[in-house]
């Protein structure tokens, strides 16, 4: 559940969502709604991502680029 994003210049940077909720056992996993999003773009989509970073990069936001 993970998006690799090529900028114009550079190489492909990988985005993975957010893990919300804690440890498994307790309902913990990947932003599920941000998972259904990620799943609706295919691969050649130019994208916008919006970002942060927590011990690596967690896609906050993502749409299409104009």
């Amino acid at each position: 559940n993970c998006i690799e994003v090529k900028p114009d210049s550079g190489p492909p940077e990988r985005f993975i969502p957010r893990w919300i909720g804690g440890h498994p056992s307790q309902g913990g996993g990947p932003d599920k709604q941000m998972v259904a999003v990620l799943a609706k773009f295919k691969v050649g989509d130019r994208v916008k991502v919006s970002w942060i970073y927590e011990t690596r990069k967690r896609v906050v936001g993502i749409e299409p680029a104009p």
